[in-house]
């Protein structure tokens, strides 16, 4: 709760007084607050009391004040911090405290000579608009205004004007170079944390004050090692040149680089010599320097534990990289979330109704970007229309959810007033900038074909269960790979970084990487080489069940410990206190129109000055999400990872996302892309995972289109599927042994039978698919009514100049209106449904189908899951279930918690799921296929309806597969139920038959392309 908060809580306690008891004197330390002693008494004992005593002494409990015997005393730097939100409010707190009001003035400079000059001074005036110009007196927290009255200044204007009166101090014969820029520094400082200065005079001048020296090692020819001090946000040959300027500096301070001043404090100037002292390494003692650097540096001068990965050159804007025709993260009218057609007076313009996890946020910020790349002004979100027109409106609500899911609340976000900063226009995108790829390496890739397995000899010893026999292979597969990383001498002369392991869904991925990274640990132990600490990024839903992992996998855990770097659970050990997340800190610089070179503070306690608080210990496990790593990116692509695993990688398919750019920084032995789906879109999410474990395996995106996307582009609509398969055969084999792909059918002989019941045969050479009339059932009544209602509008309306709209709009109707007829229009009742539950199943065709399944499974005494994802059919749905068959359903969406809290671990995605396995007999569940789409075993269940279609067919095939993985023993039953037409094709025939020719070889790199809105309004329409 802040102090205003405080304040308002206690002013409506009756029993305290609101008058300010205590006499408050200026001192040049901060303000002394005294009072009678008998008084002071009574305050202490409880027999008196008031609304400035408990502040004060909340104040001093928070070690913020210092209690004296007859009051308090309370730091200047405190007194300026104590700011309200709004003028109101502060004069406010200044009555209660008894303090002076805030300043609200700007600051003007006189500067005299040249900042390289003994003869260099700086005056400094007040521009208030009540007195004119005056001089500056400060006296402690306040400064003097006319008529013996005080104003109280804030952080950064006590920060100013504390550096300014400490050079002013200085003789002539002490101001040199060094001092007089870091006057000029701090009052950039100050100017940034709330002092409106003037600093014109200085404004092609940016100030470095680096808090670290590092190292650069570089290999010469003989095999000798040059080393080079860095600065962080300055490269290597900006620096090269100029360490002249240090060394044969009689000050040694100051060092120039282009536009950029670097201060060296008097530690940093002994770092660099340091480092030149020992400037080289001798070839016979390289391999002891790299195991131990401390040896040759002094480590309490010198970071030696923290460095960016070579592909890192330093922080700039992200900039967009269009994939043309396969530009698949556009505004997608026909998505997952677009249930109906949208009013304009229910827009959604507050992120906080629609958004209620961290996942939720993640998904819609993809979509923002792309609406962001398109130009397009409103965005379909779980059932609703947002308008993100306001684009910086819409950052700052993003900004705010994520402070709220990281502070472990769920208020969300109010609305905000949004003020347009001077010279801020469109939000850019901050990022680590990377070294981009090669236009083209044949030698890598002629590494790639040849690269061959060794024999591993894996200690299977460890494990709690017997490994499957693709298992075995794979792990060795991972060990081999990892083993060329970590020494390459004599295996290949280009450098191995990662590798893509591609198993279709329910081979055992998480199993197979953590024997692999026993066997590193053991692999670095025979080389005498340090255990570094690995970093698995992953969904939220899926950290908890890799710590499960660890624990039913190995008899003794190979790591220290395991952290979860997430809010509520280990994050807060973790952070710097008082370090806003680095995210947030380049929004902020940015918004404050500030340069962001320097101002980035890491967020996280890394490197060995963090000492045991460190989060990069030997041999600790640390898992965190995605969001987690946008959001610590600086921080995280620091740390000397071990080994980095990306569970469902297909989260970084997208270049144009922060997420992306910090899993390609980060710096590690080697990285692990861990997905079932390689290819969710296009081939371009191959590329960009490809290029994220092996950059320059497939060379740029430019060279990669050339070569492997423009050939399906430009065929003809006749050949393009052949073609794709064509093209998919070859890049599987020109990727090599960096991808390692097998599937279920081909390893795991020993599971059951698959089979899919389709309500209407769409193509005679479909297999392992069988007709089941009973759930292909034709619309009558109101439901076919609406149904050619809706059509007839559409045709009446085509002469209209916004058809395509009219199209978009159609498809939403047509999409719910194949559910039931008055999805749009429902509305609760006291019962909870629309009329009774027999009558609403009744309503809808493909309702009737779903009942002719439930019974069918309930004479079984099986479990079934039903995939909708239209979140208020969930609801109507599992009132209408829930009455029928006596069970209280539960619904999976991305409402859902992921994580357990300690309040409730029963209502966790996972909770949910164990409940329903737990429940003997016949049960339902109800799940979206996003929200199943990753992380969820449900064996459980062997019986699956796909009561509302997704577009994409690879997610839809994951959701599928939640019940068809390893522990499954029943055959699996897989159900699409239809709402048919008596006279014509109807939306789910169309729609199903699009989905249907997606469907390729599951082999193959390429798996099935998402439908279109444009597919389907030329199928419907046409």
């Amino acid at each position: 709760m802040s102090l205003i908060d405080t304040i308002k809580k206690l002013l409506s306690n009756e029993t305290l007084e609101e008058l300010a008891l205590y006499q408050a004197v200026a001192n040049s330390t901060g303000l002394l607050f005294s009072v009678e002693k008998a008084l002071f008494s009574e305050f202490e004992q409880g027999a008196k009391s008031s609304i400035q005593h408990t502040l004060l002494k909340m104040l001093a409990e928070q070690n913020l004040a210092t209690q004296l015997p007859n009051g308090f005393h309370l730091p200047k730097e405190v007194v300026c911090s104590l700011l309200a939100d709004s003028e109101e409010e502060d004069i406010a707190l200044a009555e209660v405290l008894g303090i002076a009001p805030r300043l609200v003035a700007d600051f003007q400079l006189q500067v005299k000579g040249v900042t390289t000059g003994r003869g260099f001074s700086v005056e400094i005036f007040i521009k208030h608009t009540s007195y004119g110009e005056l001089p500056v007196t400060i006296n402690g927290p306040y400064i003097q205004l006319p008529g013996q009255k005080f104003a109280r200044l804030n952080t950064g204007q006590l920060f100013g004007l504390d550096a300014w009166q400490a050079h002013k101090s200085l003789i002539p014969e002490e101001r040199g170079e060094s001092e007089n820029l870091q006057l000029i520094a701090k009052l950039q400082v100050a100017k940034n944390s709330g002092m409106e200065v003037d600093l014109r005079h200085f404004e092609n001048l940016k100030v470095n004050a680096p808090e670290s020296i590092g190292v650069l090692a570089s290999q010469n020819l003989d095999g000798s090692l040059s080393l080079r001090p860095t600065i962080a946000s300055l490269t290597n040959d900006q620096l090269e040149s100029r360490w002249g300027q240090v060394l044969s500096s009689e000050d040694k301070g100051v060092l120039r680089v282009e536009n950029t001043i670097v201060l060296l404090d008097k530690n940093k100037r002994k770092a660099i010599d340091e480092v030149f002292k020992n400037k080289h390494i001798p070839k016979e003692q390289v391999k002891k320097f790299i195991e131990s650097p401390s040896a040759f540096l002094d480590a309490s001068l010198i970071d030696l534990d923290v460095g960016f990965s070579a592909r890192v050159t330093g922080i700039g804007e992200l900039i967009h990289l269009s994939f043309g025709e396969l530009d698949t993260e556009k505004n997608q009218w026909f998505s997952d979330d677009l249930s109906y057609g949208f009013d304009a007076s229910k827009v959604i313009r507050n992120l906080a109704s629609v958004i209620k996890c961290p996942e939720d946020l993640e998904r819609f910020e993809k979509q923002f970007d792309a609406a962001e790349a398109t130009n397009s002004k409103l965005v379909s979100f779980d059932d609703q229309v947002i308008d993100v027109s306001d684009s910086i409106a819409i950052q700052e609500q993003i900004e705010s959810l994520h402070n709220s899911f990281e502070s472990n609340e769920s208020a969300g976000f109010s609305e905000q007033k949004v003020s347009n900063v001077a010279g801020f226009g469109k939000p850019k995108h901050l990022t680590l900038l990377l070294e981009e790829s090669q236009e083209n390496n044949q030698r890598l890739l002629e590494s790639a074909k040849t690269i061959k397995n060794n024999v591993h000899t894996v200690n299977w010893s460890i494990t709690q269960r017997k490994p499957f026999k693709h298992q075995e292979l794979g792990v060795e597969w991972a060990v081999d790979l990892i083993t060329k990383a970590i020494n390459p001498v004599g295996i290949t002369n280009e450098k191995i970084q990662g590798a893509l392991l591609a198993d279709d869904m329910g081979l055992g991925k998480t199993y197979m990487s953590l024997i692999a990274i026993a066997e590193y640990y053991r692999l670095l132990s025979s080389l005498n080489k340090t255990c570094k600490p690995i970093l698995v990024v992953a969904p939220l839903s899926l950290l908890e069940n890799w710590k499960d992992e660890v624990a039913h996998t190995f008899i003794n855990s190979p790591f220290l410990d395991i952290k979860i770097l997430q809010p509520g659970k280990d994050l807060k050990d973790f952070r710097v206190e008082g370090v806003q997340r680095e995210s947030a800190q380049l929004q902020e610089t940015l918004a404050n129109n500030e340069d962001f070179d320097g101002k980035i503070k890491y967020a996280l306690k890394i490197g060995s000055n963090a000492g045991i608080d460190r989060l990069d210990l030997p041999k600790r496990l640390v898992l965190t999400s995605y969001d987690t790593l946008r959001s610590y990116q600086f921080s995280l692509c620091k740390v000397d990872w071990g080994l980095v695993f990306f569970d469902e990688a297909q989260n970084i398919k997208n270049p144009n996302t922060i997420q992306t750019r910090a899993a390609k920084a980060l710096k590690a032995d080697f990285k692990m892309l861990v997905t079932g789906t390689p290819v969710e879109n296009s081939l371009a999410d191959y590329w960009c995972l490809l290029d994220t474990a092996q950059p320059d395996l497939l060379g740029d995106w430019k060279v990669f289109r050339e070569n492997w996307v423009s050939p399906i582009v430009n065929a003809i609509p006749e050949e393009r599927h052949d073609i794709r398969l064509e093209v998919g055969a070859r890049l599987h084999q020109a990727t090599g042994n960096f991808m390692l792909r097998r599937t279920k059918e081909e390893e795991l002989t020993g599971l059951p039978r698959k089979k899919f019941y389709i309500g209407k045969l769409l193509q005679e050479s479909a297999s392992n698919i069988e007709l089941m009339p009973s759930i292909g059932l034709t619309m009558k009544g109101e439901q076919l009514k609406v149904y050619d209602q809706t059509l007839k509008n559409y045709q009446q309306g085509l002469d209209a100049d916004d058809s395509k709209n009219s199209a978009l709009t159609t498809l939403a109707a047509l999409r719910n209106i194949t559910l039931h007829p008055n999805l749009n229009g429902a509305s609760f009742n006291s019962e909870g449904v629309v009329g009774n539950a027999k009558a609403f199943m009744d309503a809808s065709a493909k309702l009737l189908a779903l009942n002719s399944i439930l019974e069918i499974i309930k004479t079984k005494q099986e479990k079934v899951i039903v995939f909708l994802i239209n979140k208020k059919m969930q609801l109507l749905l599992k009132q209408a279930l829930d009455e029928i068959y006596k069970l209280n359903i539960d619904i999976v969406n991305g409402d859902t918690k992921a994580v357990a809290d300690k309040k409730n671990d029963s209502m966790t995605r996972k909770g949910i799921i164990q409940k329903f396995e737990k429940k003997e007999g016949f049960n339902i569940i109800i799940m979206s296929p996003i929200a199943a789409g990753v992380g969820l075993t449900i064996v459980g269940a062997n019986h699956v309806v796909h009561l509302e279609r997704h577009w994409n067919p690879a997610k839809e095939a994951q959701a599928t597969d939640r019940v068809y993985r390893i522990g499954q023993t029943k055959n699996v039953h897989i159900y699409y139920p239809f709402s048919l037409h008596a006279t014509k094709p109807s939306f789910d025939e169309h729609l199903a038959l699009l989905l249907d020719r997606k469907h390729l070889l599951k082999e193959a790199v390429i798996s099935p392309e998402p439908v279109n809105e444009e597919e389907v309004i030329s199928s419907l329409f046409s």
